[in-house]
């Protein structure tokens, strides 16, 4: 029997370019079955075909929330990935990280993230293995399954403000909740840092958008609300 293939939830924002990076990385590195789901916050359809897409337009911009729990609730397997478009994937990324969270009992688990891709002859540390993550890590992709983050802590919260700090969020609420974040430490991703957002603002604008979700975000949660896990 075949293995069900793996949900890739992503939320494209007017986001073409970067949407397109990703489907051929995807496609170029993936060996484990897939499906990506592509549920699309675009001004206008963005749309995506071939028998590895699921592709729906949510009718403009409804907020990352409300975008990945159409994802999610779509996934057909209990083991699901959020991702950014604006990444570059290593070879056997997705094995490595579903493998990796089978073994593990992390509510959420990612990979190390550099900011831009490897420079030549530049290298990055070795650290194989996993270990436990005290601040939110998971900015631009996770992995996790329903059954141990969804079921357990709640879909996104759909006061959840549109752009930034998803990570945090979620982070948060699984340490509130006495669960645990992993890191996979031999897999490194290249996250592109809010290469999504620049096509339709100027960085201070981005950097100005990303504190004032911080501000509502403790005012929806509390002043306690952090990106590093309590008593860490």
């Amino acid at each position: 029997m075949s293995e069900a293939p793996i949900p890739i939830c992503v939320v494209p924002w007017n986001s073409a370019k970067w949407t397109d990076r990703f489907l051929l990385d995807v496609r170029a590195r993936t060996k484990m079955p897939y499906k990506i789901l592509i549920s699309d916050n675009s001004d206008k359809p963005d749309l995506r075909e071939g028998d590895d897409i699921e592709y729906w337009w949510n009718g403009g911009n409804i907020g990352f929330a409300r975008a990945i729990n159409r994802a999610l609730h779509n996934a057909k397997s209990d083991i699901v990935v959020v991702a950014n478009e604006d990444i570059n994937l290593p070879p056997e990324w997705l094995t490595m990280m579903v493998e990796a969270d089978k073994a593990s009992e992390f509510a959420i688990l990612a990979p190390l993230m550099i900011a831009r891709p490897q420079e030549p002859g530049k290298k990055y540390p070795e650290n194989v293995g996993l270990r436990e993550a005290i601040f939110a890590p998971i900015s631009a992709l996770w992995v996790t399954s329903k059954s141990r983050l969804l079921d357990k802590y709640g879909y996104w919260d759909e006061q959840f403000p549109g752009v930034g700090c998803a990570d945090m969020y979620h982070c948060w609420r699984v340490w509130q909740g006495g669960g645990t974040v992993g890191i996979c430490t031999d897999l490194y991703v290249h996250h592109h840092g809010g290469g999504i957002t620049a096509e339709n603002m100027s960085k201070s604008d981005y950097t100005d958008q990303m504190n004032g979700v911080k501000k509502v975000l403790r005012e929806i949660y509390g002043p306690e609300f952090s990106d590093r896990k309590p008593g860490a």
